[in-house]
């Protein structure tokens, strides 16, 4: 059979074939035009999947790129910094080397001192450096310097192996700058606190010691926050048995409240059956009502308190607490420590930082034979004057006898008289030595007991110890802080030397400046006494006959055995010039003398710095321990790291510890320096030569530090070679695929020119009109 073609089908099939050759060439021109083979997916779907991908992998090869470069930038300016550094640690020791010889004279060792402060000072701004606005020394705290001039005051850090995780928070007033007590090297320190009895504290607000309890969502604007009030009864675990709950009432249209115990209940008023009380309303009737006897409410945060209220069972409120946390402190890292004190129940416990420190008073730990029996004494007298006080523990107590406490027979000797029994021998704890001493008048003048180790409980039998001595003390802690006065009286010829007794004020700074001391014969009497006026203390001399019968000794006995009935010894402690040993020389009368040289920065207003802890509501545990830092470096000791490939991450920081030392490390190079100044200047050729060692422990620390700093160069330089290699590989990869092969692309178009030119003119041939057209 044979079909004729129709004049339609001719066309559809000519218009066709054109709009594909149109189609391939305007395709080649515009890969002609971009110089890629595949412009968009539907060119070549499996090429692009892999071009898709490839692009993925350069800009991940960029980003690396980049991170690699900054990581460069870091480590190649800490490089710097850290040869600066070592530089000037070099120039350090050797100042340190020339001034520990003799052969310098003062002014040498003072230009010296200058010098290094000077060095001091470059360390501080070379560890301040910044790339941009970031400081690399300071770790994750980059937007903030790194370093301060002076010693700044931490907040505290809870040991991970605490009960619960409490901080502490610096709230004094100002700023948080670590008053140093002069004399001695400002240096970096590190207290610790310790948890020494199990109990409660505020957390951050008024009252968190007390009971209390939240009633209600918050996000309905009717939760209630009650708490129980401060008096007999409710403060602390009291507070837990009261107990609140909401009922409803068809009788009442406004809330009211009955109390029965330490129960209470609210009425809430209603109105055709629905509840029309609000969290205000409550509120109000709680307070002024007999409730606020027991708690004092009021609004949740976040709530209007115009959320209509609902019942609810009887609910207790709870964590309160039945006695205050107890702690103590030591600045050595546990060796030694300051006596317990006591976190109050009615307010935040502050503690002040400039008198928690051990290291300028003498002290004695016992060690005796058992368990829970070993005592701490530290002397209450700062420096070397309390290294003399002596200690001893005898058992010569008749049967059913208490303990006692003795001073004397001089003023340095304390004499703790032990209970014992016939059948049981020694039946004193060291907690009963330790109340005994502290209780006693004269003997918690010298010092200060406490337990060697709470967590044993103290109830361990004490032994008898002979007389032993308290040592220890800085001697450059000694008279400091305090106002002082020594006697200047004159002797007669042939009369025994030094009638003189220094008086020491009993609190630190200035405030003893205003303490008088006078001599007086005025009064008819055989015998020594003293009488106080304001600050005015006035020793009336024994006289007979117009003769003075006191000596110096008396004078400081009169001092010592007058504690518990004269506010003298309140105010100022006497001691003999050359104590120990006593002087019979007679002493003459002397107008009012003040005491002066007490130390304005030690001042209540001026010294320390408070702590506060606060957390969650949960009781302390014995043994939690705190470490507050106390140094120059002001940022942490995270690590900085970037990506320089998908499982390959560079560390690009150094932090400032370990660039300069960890705070009260041997080798913090800051120390060493503010060390050494503080010898040159005190003409100290021993102190100097003490800090060689630390400084070239310094300049080893700081040459491993380069080390590390170099090794991460290296690497970073190999990762780049890599990721270069990587970036070259994708690019060729990609290339093969999606550029364009320009000669196959010409040739491609002028085939398609060549057969659309020729389409053009067979179209025109074969689709001529004829007459029979026309006809039709």
């Amino acid at each position: 059979m044979m079909y004729r073609v129709s004049q339609q089908s001719l066309y559809r099939n000519v218009n066709m074939n054109l709009g594909n050759l149109t189609w391939k060439m305007a395709q080649i021109n515009n890969q002609l035009a971009t110089g890629k083979k595949v412009n968009k997916p539907s060119d070549d779907p499996t090429g692009g999947a892999v071009i898709m991908a490839m692009r993925s992998v350069l800009a991940d090869i960029q980003q690396y790129k980049k991170d690699v470069s900054l990581a460069d930038d870091w480590l190649q300016t800490s490089e710097s910094v850290l040869q600066s550094i070592k530089n000037t640690v070099e120039h350090a020791n050797v100042l340190c080397e020339q001034m520990s010889t003799d052969t310098y004279v003062d002014f040498n060792m003072d230009v010296a001192a200058e010098e290094v402060d000077k060095l001091f000072e470059s360390l501080i701004k070379m560890g301040n450096t910044k790339i941009g606005d970031r400081y690399i020394f300071a770790g994750y705290h980059t937007e903030g310097p790194a370093f301060a001039d002076d010693l700044t005051i931490h907040n505290t850090l809870a040991d991970l192996n605490n009960s619960v995780a409490w901080t502490g928070e610096v709230i004094t007033q100002g700023n948080r700058i670590f008053n140093y007590r002069p004399d001695i090297p400002q240096q970096t320190q590190q207290f610790l606190v310790e948890i020494t009895s199990p109990g409660g504290v505020l957390s951050g607000t008024s009252g968190y010691s007390l009971a209390q309890l939240t009633v209600d969502p918050p996000g309905d604007h009717n939760a209630l926050l009650f708490q129980a009030v401060d008096a007999v009864g409710t403060v602390g675990s009291a507070g837990n048995s009261i107990s609140i709950q909401y009922v409803t009432s068809a009788s009442i249209s406004t809330a009211q409240v009955t109390v029965a115990g330490s129960a209470i209940t609210v009425y809430l008023g209603t109105s055709a059956g629905s509840v029309i009380s609000t969290a205000e309303e409550v509120m109000n009737a709680i307070n002024t009502g007999a409730a606020s006897a027991l708690v004092t409410a009021s609004l949740a945060p976040g709530n209007s308190g115009q959320g209509l209220m609902a019942a609810q069972t009887a609910k207790n409120l709870a964590y309160g607490y039945d006695s205050a946390a107890r702690y103590r402190v030591s600045q050595d890292g546990g060796l030694t420590w300051s006596v317990q004190d006591a976190f109050t129940a009615d307010d935040l416990k502050n503690f002040d930082l400039t008198y928690n420190t051990e290291l300028g008073h003498s002290n004695l730990t016992t060690h005796m034979p058992g368990d829970a029996n070993d005592l701490y004494f530290v002397a209450k007298e700062l420096g070397s004057y309390g290294n003399d006080l002596r200690v001893q523990l005898v058992a010569d107590q008749s049967s059913g006898s208490a303990i006692s406490v003795e001073v004397g027979p001089n003023y340095w000797n304390i004499t703790v008289h032990l209970a014992s029994t016939t059948s049981d021998g020694i039946v004193s704890t060291a907690e009963d030595v330790m109340n005994a001493i502290n209780a006693d008048p004269v003997a918690s003048r010298l010092v200060t007991a406490s337990l060697a180790d709470y967590r044993e409980g103290g109830a361990g039998f004490v032994t008898e110890m002979e007389l032993t001595s308290l040592s220890g003390a800085n001697t450059l802690m000694d008279p400091l802080g305090y106002a002082t006065y020594t006697t200047d009286l004159t002797y007669e010829v042939g009369e025994e030397p030094n009638p003189n007794v220094l008086f020491q004020s009993l609190v630190h700074g200035t405030s003893g400046n205003s303490i008088n001391i006078e001599y007086s014969s005025a009064c008819a009497q055989t015998f020594t006494s003293f009488t106080v006026s304001g600050d005015t203390i006035t020793v009336h001399l024994g006289n007979s006959g117009g003769n003075i019968l006191t000596t110096a000794q008396d004078i400081v006995t009169l001092f010592t055995s007058a504690y518990v009935h004269n506010p003298a010894s309140a105010l100022v402690i006497a001691s003999l010039v050359e104590w120990p040993d006593g002087k019979t020389a007679l002493v003459g009368p002397m107008e009012t003398i003040s005491l002066s040289g007490g130390d304005p920065l030690l001042d209540e207003a001026n010294h320390g710095v408070n702590i506060r802890f606060e957390g969650d509501g949960s009781s302390l545990s014995v043994g939690d321990r705190f470490v507050i830092d106390v140094d120059y470096y002001l940022g942490d000791d995270e690590d900085i790291y970037v990506n320089a490939d998908a499982d390959t991450r560079v560390k690009i920081n150094t932090t400032g510890e370990e660039a300069l030392g960890e705070t009260g490390a041997y080798d913090n190079i800051l120390d060493t320096l503010s060390r050494l100044s503080f010898a040159l200047r005190e003409h100290d050729t021993e102190m100097v030569a003490d800090e060689l060692p630390r400084l070239n422990d310094a300049l080893e620390k700081l040459t491993t530090q380069m080390s590390s700093i170099g090794v991460r160069i290296i690497r970073n330089s190999f990762i780049t070679n890599v990721l270069e290699d990587r970036q070259v590989s994708s690019t060729q990869r990609m290339s093969s695929v999606e550029d364009l092969d320009f000669e196959d692309a010409v040739t491609a178009l002028t085939t398609y020119q060549t057969s659309y030119q020729a389409a053009l003119a067979s179209t025109s041939m074969i689709t001529q009109l004829s007459l029979v057209d026309y006809i039709r």
